[in-house]
């Protein structure tokens, strides 16, 4: 096994999920890993509670400097109830393909004519891209705009409270 490849896998769940550029070309580096609670802990964020979400990323490189990401993500999350102020599990799936581009390819991804709205580049001081905040807003946006236990499961303590001051 590639050595890269063996640093890349051995990321454990707490630690950001940190990548160093250059990768050797034509190689796929796989990343299966379970993001929990500390994940969203990390972050510092207070839209999502915590939660068990599997994470697949298959990183290739595609040319000298431009790697693309695809990322895969199922599992569960824990938020408020938008309702009730309560905690709502919901389900999560989704999927990304990330174009990253590291510094050196920067100049001939910039003269390309391409449309990518996704595509992230590589800090150049330190040659690592941290993946960990893409990761949650991949996630954050396929939760569902209204957040809401389904109907007659919010706590009845609240809304009942909510009706009668509403009247």
């Amino acid at each position: 096994m590639h050595p890269k490849i063996a640093k890349f896998e051995e990321m454990c769940s707490n630690e950001p999920i940190l990548i160093a550029f250059p990768l050797p070309r034509n190689l796929a580096f796989p990343l299966h890993r379970m993001l929990e609670n500390q994940f969203f802990e990390h972050l510092e964020q207070k839209e999502i509670l915590g939660g068990r979400i599997e994470l697949n990323l298959d990183l290739q490189s595609k040319s000298s400097g431009i790697y693309v990401a695809d990322i895969q993500l199922k599992g569960q999350v824990e938020v408020l109830c938008d309702r009730c102020l309560e905690s709502l599990s919901l389900p999560v799936e989704a999927a990304e393909s990330i174009k990253i581009i590291d510094d050196g390819a920067f100049a001939e991804y910039a003269d390309s004519e391409t449309d990518d709205d996704l595509a992230m580049h590589v800090d150049a001081k330190t040659g690592k891209l941290d993946l960990d905040w893409t990761i949650y807003e991949i996630i954050e946006t396929s939760l569902p705009l209204q957040r809401v236990h389904p109907e007659g499961e919010c706590n009845e303590d609240m809304t009942g409270r909510f009706i009668t001051e509403t009247e």
